[in-house]
């Protein structure tokens, strides 16, 4: 117990409550003011924001992500499902790279509504409005989770530890045996990884393997203050006897 409660205790000082505005894709947020951070965690925020941005990729976008071989963990087949898809072209250009099966959630009403018309003809594309906290979809139904800065964004809410402990919640529970898990962040392996292993309680996340990548970062140039690269960090779901075997020895 005194472990478990010295890792819940490594979460919430890791999160400080602030965001290094600066390593976020030219410097998109400089007109959001400091008063901004806390309401990354509400629709309203959002939907303003998307009605004046857009469209926009956090980090990277698709063809760095393949060209950093990332794609090499999916199949063509996979269902994905996007936590937090924003307005970003990812989701289509990955779509029309072959991965067809890609469910995007976003708490804005109003992006979910401009890129279900854009993506109307890509008939395998699904948008919803969902918070990640709350996935409105039964257990074990994607073969793939990707949260690409979305956790950046929690990160400086008020209450964040709890918000990603119930998206990491939420995404395994959602993630079917032997799925992958995948975020991309802007942050390092040291701020990023505890929410990945543990929940809020200091309940650990079974993973059967965890990996840590650093790949370049497209936005960076000499003299930049941007980091190098980006970190990512991939988690793999126990396939379903291996589970069964888990649950069977507590």
């Amino acid at each position: 117990m005194a472990a478990e409660q010295g890792e819940k205790e490594q979460l919430n000082e890791l999160n400080d409550g602030n965001i290094d505005d600066s390593l976020i894709d030219d410097g998109e947020f400089d007109d959001a003011g400091k008063d901004s951070v806390t309401e990354y965690g509400e629709a309203e925020y959002w939907d303003e924001r998307y009605s004046q941005y857009s469209p926009f990729d956090w980090l990277l976008e698709y063809k760095h992500f393949k060209e950093a071989g990332l794609t090499s963990f999916f199949r063509k087949n996979d269902t994905f499902i996007m936590l937090g898809c924003g307005s970003a072209r990812f989701s289509s250009e990955m779509y029309d790279d072959g991965f067809e099966n890609i469910y995007n959630i976003d708490l804005s009403q109003v992006v979910i509504n401009d890129e279900a018309a854009k993506n109307a003809h890509r008939v395998n594309m699904h948008y919803d409005v969902m918070d990640v906290q709350k996935l409105d979809f039964d257990d074990e139904v994607f073969d793939v989770s990707i949260d690409k800065s979305t956790m950046d964004c929690l990160f400086c809410c008020t209450g964040s530890t709890e918000i990603i402990s119930n998206m990491m919640t939420e995404a395994w529970r959602t993630l079917k045996p032997g799925g992958l898990f995948m975020t991309i962040s802007l942050h390092d392996e040291d701020k990023v990884l505890p929410y990945i292993q543990l929940d809020s309680n200091g309940n650990e996340f079974a993973w059967k393997k965890v990996d840590v990548l650093n790949i370049p970062n497209p936005g960076w140039k000499p003299g930049s203050e941007k980091s190098k690269t980006h970190c990512v960090i991939i988690a793999i779901k126990p396939a379903t006897q291996e589970l069964l075997d888990m649950v069977n020895q507590k």
